[in-house]
């Protein structure tokens, strides 16, 4: 009887002893779970604060691009209606890009052939273009464009080939605009010489078509030269305005 009872005793002792050694491994298991647990939460936290700050950044940038356009076509709207004679007479062309405006100005209608001296007409159209880019943020680039006929004479010293003469114009109506207020550090002159034609150079008709000056409103923050035609998307071509 008393051995019943010793034996009783002995397997209840090792099984409240098996109870404990399951318990203490099963604490130990929810404590390295919670631990796990928090850890991944802390990570998510900062996942989420990355994301939200990005979200920010996100949004400033297209309030600026927002802010941006809305000046741009205010800026082309403004255009259109300053040169409504020059744009009916087909001596200039405006077009609103996906990232600025771009004006074209028949070379006729700005120097007289073979110079790169502003007569009268030229000043005062180029001035009215001056007017509404001197208070927009936009870089600007003015682009001087010939044809390809070779330039012969005594013209010949002082501009020996067409990159001087487009330089040169380009770089006149570049002063042109400082001269109206617009910071030199926002202007840009480039020759293109005979190498961006419109038109085939086959005819005096095509020809006087590339003989022309381009400028280029682009954004502040933009790096580079501006893109021909071809490579502008969205590109919108101003209407012959109601005179």
């Amino acid at each position: 009887m008393k051995t019943i009872r010793f034996g009783t005793l002995v397997a209840a002792a090792l099984s409240i002893g098996a109870l404990g050694c399951v318990s203490s491994s099963t604490h130990h298991a929810a404590l390295k779970e919670r631990d796990r647990l928090a850890r991944s939460n802390a990570e998510l936290e900062q996942q989420l604060h990355a994301l939200e700050q990005t979200r920010e950044e996100l949004s400033g940038q297209l309030a600026d691009k927002d802010a941006q356009l809305s000046d741009t076509r205010g800026t082309y709207d403004a255009l259109v209606r300053d040169l409504k004679s020059e744009l009916a007479s087909g001596q200039v062309q405006i077009e609103q890009l996906r990232d600025g405006i771009r004006v074209q100005l028949a070379q006729e209608i700005l120097f007289p052939s073979g110079s790169a001296e502003l007569d009268a007409g030229g000043a005062e159209v180029l001035g009215k273009v001056a007017n509404q880019m001197v208070a927009s943020p936009h870089r600007v680039e003015i682009e001087g464009h010939t044809d390809d006929v070779p330039i012969k004479g005594s013209l010949a010293q002082r501009y020996p080939t067409n990159w001087e003469l487009a330089a040169a114009r380009a770089a006149r109506v570049v002063r042109l605009f400082q001269e109206a207020g617009m910071e030199g550090t926002r202007l840009r002159a480039v020759s293109r010489s005979e190498y961006q034609p419109v038109a085939t150079n086959d005819s005096p008709e095509n020809r006087e078509k590339n003989r022309r000056i381009e400028i280029r409103l682009l954004p502040a923050g933009s790096t580079g030269e501006s893109r021909t035609a071809a490579a502008e998307g969205g590109a919108t071509p101003a209407s012959t305005p109601d005179l």
